[in-house]
């Protein structure tokens, strides 16, 4: 072992935890709750506490030499140590609201006993330093978070738990076959050493295989198109602290994966920008619009988390495409990753308040609920604002950012004659993806604070003195708190977090901005104007029109037009998985079985030797058949007798 032990004990304190809390739980389940919140609290104190060795420029490293046969490595730098806080902080905020939202379930117990290993495992993620460290983590949160949304254990939740694994165990098998490549390439895992060795490459197409398999299976755990088909019941699925857990952070180690990736492997090679543009593009378009179609709350959070993801990829393509000079489009990716984390905190807990009391999110049933509730009322609206990319709020200034990435590659490719139309257009549909932003988030507020419940609104309103505990009430004015004052400030927090988190990215990068960014001059406000001015069109016009209907007594029905046939999941994985690929390993059996083929093998030169090894093992199965019916006999009559 070599390195700060201090890194270890942060991924390891939340398994300890989670046993100690078992135990306790199984004598008083009060005290358990209570210790948890020490754990995840600890944690993040701990995570702090690490941090201001790093503002001096240092870094830490742990290193396990062996561990399976290769290493397991963790750092702790720029990126990694903003990561970590934001994982800590989520989980702190989220497990302060499970207590009052568990208190009437059952199997409570078992809740902490694997949502505090998610926690040391991602924490694990986000500090890996080897690619063989990031898959393993990955693997241990794929299995870990799968019981959190089947918690329920209704059919519905088992089914989505089920969705995930499965979309988690192929992404698994992805990252598998993509590392096994690279290490036969260059004995080593190690993502230092990998980058040097690609970049030293004058032809890198031996590589590229391998970061595509990469990619892919890191993108099937960040929910990108089109190995997105879990996010949606996932998230309709489970309780609303896991759907919290998954959105805000779980996510994104997907997406850290694809950062290292793009960063190491497929880094200034602009075709792929491209790609990754273009595929973004899409990913944000898709999510965007089956949010706006949404009538469940959940579930428009989590097309909303697809759409913001597919935000992230066009920052990291612009990177890609813009070469060594991509600062901008750098910070534009970071920050909107670390802020996408932080709003989907605060407005999945609004969601877990508003659960908790009425068991339900559908829309025409939550409708008015929100009335005369100002603390609700005030964090759903900074939260809508900060993903609406309103200005004043964190959201805008990472959308300023990519924004100007793209901006910065229509210039570029008119410099050496690139695809600048490409560009345009996916400018054009930035915006108008913030415009569907607009109008999703303005679907909600409109249904949950504004109209009235015909059925229900004075039960609704009875609720207005006492609809959240202390520990929720704390939660989530701290998940509030941080999202203006980033939007206010974005000079004094966020610019500095992104110039610590860019070599990431980019190592080569100045460690000072290259230029100034004047977040709020017309030219980046106007982006903003616009945006709202396409989601308020959408609103009215789509929305109201074409996915609402007046009722009799002059209220208003929400109608799910999503067409069912559209549905990734049964419409290409689910008929792939469990009909496609069985149907081709049988005709494929039934092509080997042909007697045609049993002669052409027969007539095949083998040695005699072979044939008299093939005889042995031939006597050797057929004697262990002979002992297991036997063993199946004597069972079958001592069972009878």
């Amino acid at each position: 072992m070599i390195g700060d032990y201090r890194l270890l004990i942060l991924v390891l304190w939340p398994f300890v935890g989670a046993c100690i809390g078992y135990l306790i739980g199984r004598k008083d389940s009060t005290y358990r709750d209570y210790f948890a919140d020490f754990v995840v609290i600890a944690e993040f104190i701990y995570v702090l506490w690490l941090f201001p060795a790093l503002r001096e420029g240092g870094r830490e490293d742990f290193l396990l030499e062996g561990f399976c046969g290769l290493n397991l490595h963790l750092r702790l730098d720029g990126f990694r140590e903003i990561y970590g806080s934001v994982a800590a902080y989520i989980w702190m905020m989220t497990t302060l609201v499970s207590r009052e939202y568990f208190a009437h379930y059952e199997n409570r117990n078992r809740y902490y006993l694997f949502v505090l290993p998610t926690l040391g495992a991602t924490m694990g993620l986000f500090l890996s330093a080897d690619l063989f460290t990031v898959y393993l983590f990955c693997q241990i949160i794929s299995f870990t978070s799968f019981v959190g949304i089947a918690h329920d254990e209704r059919d519905y939740a088992v089914k989505a738990a089920s969705t995930y694994l499965a979309a988690e165990i192929i992404g698994g098998a992805l990252i598998f076959s993509g590392l096994n490549r690279l290490y036969l390439m260059f004995g080593t895992l190690e993502i230092d050493v990998l980058r040097d060795a690609v970049l030293a490459l004058e032809d890198r197409s031996a590589v590229y295989a391998a970061g595509a398999f990469l990619f892919f299976g890191f993108g099937a755990k960040a929910g990108m198109f089109p190995l997105h088909f879990w996010m949606n019941r996932a998230h309709a699925g489970s309780p609303a602290p896991i759907s919290t857990l998954l959105s805000a952070i779980i996510t994104k180690t997907g997406v850290f994966g694809v950062i290292l990736v793009c960063a190491n492997i497929f880094f200034g090679d602009q075709a792929w920008g491209i790609f990754l543009l273009i595929l973004g593009t899409f990913t944000m378009l898709l999510g965007a619009m089956r949010a706006v179609f949404g009538v469940h709350m959940k579930r428009i959070l989590a097309f909303s988390s697809l759409s913001q993801i597919g935000f992230i990829l066009m920052g990291l393509g612009s990177a890609l495409y813009l070469g060594t000079e991509n600062q901008i489009a750098v910070h534009g990716a970071v920050l909107h990753m670390l802020n996408h984390s932080l709003l989907k905190l605060l407005l999945y807990l609004c969601a877990a308040v508003i659960y908790m009391r009425l068991h339900t999110l559908h829309l025409d049933d939550i409708r008015g609920y929100g009335r005369g509730k100002p603390l609700l009322h005030a964090a759903f609206v900074i939260g809508a604002l900060g993903i609406g990319c309103i200005p004043l709020f964190n959201g805008y200034v990472s959308k300023t950012l990519l924004h100007e990435g793209i901006v910065e590659c229509v210039h570029l490719a008119a410099e050496t004659g690139g695809p600048q139309l490409l560009f345009t257009v996916v400018e054009v549909l930035f915006l108008l993806g913030g415009g569907m932003t607009i109008a999703y988030m303005l679907k909600m507020y409109i249904c949950v604070f504004v109209q009235k419940n015909p059925a229900a609104q004075e039960k609704f309103d009875g609720y207005n003195h006492h609809y959240m505990g202390a520990a929720t009430t704390v939660a989530l004015l701290g998940a509030t708190a941080v999202i203006p004052v980033f939007g206010i400030f974005p000079h004094v927090f966020l610019e500095k977090l992104a110039l610590l988190g860019q070599a990431i990215l980019n190592p080569l990068l100045p460690p000072e901005m290259a230029h100034p960014v004047h977040y709020f001059a017309w030219m980046n406000l106007r982006g903003a104007v616009i945006s709202v001015c396409v989601g308020c069109i959408l609103y009215f016009f789509v929305v109201k029109k074409l996915l609402m209907r007046r009722l009799e007594d002059g209220s208003w029905e929400y109608l799910d037009r999503w067409p069912v046939k559209l549905d990734l999941e049964y419409l290409i994985y689910r008929p792939l998985i469990e009909r496609w690929v069985p149907d081709m390993c049988g005709a494929l059996c039934s092509v080997l079985n042909t007697p045609v083929l049993y002669k052409v093998i027969q007539k095949m030169d083998l040695t005699p030797e072979w044939r008299e090894k093939k005889k042995e093992n031939d006597r050797k199965r057929a004697e262990e058949r002979e002992r297991r019916l036997a063993r199946k006999r004597m069972k079958d009559s001592n069972k009878y007798r």
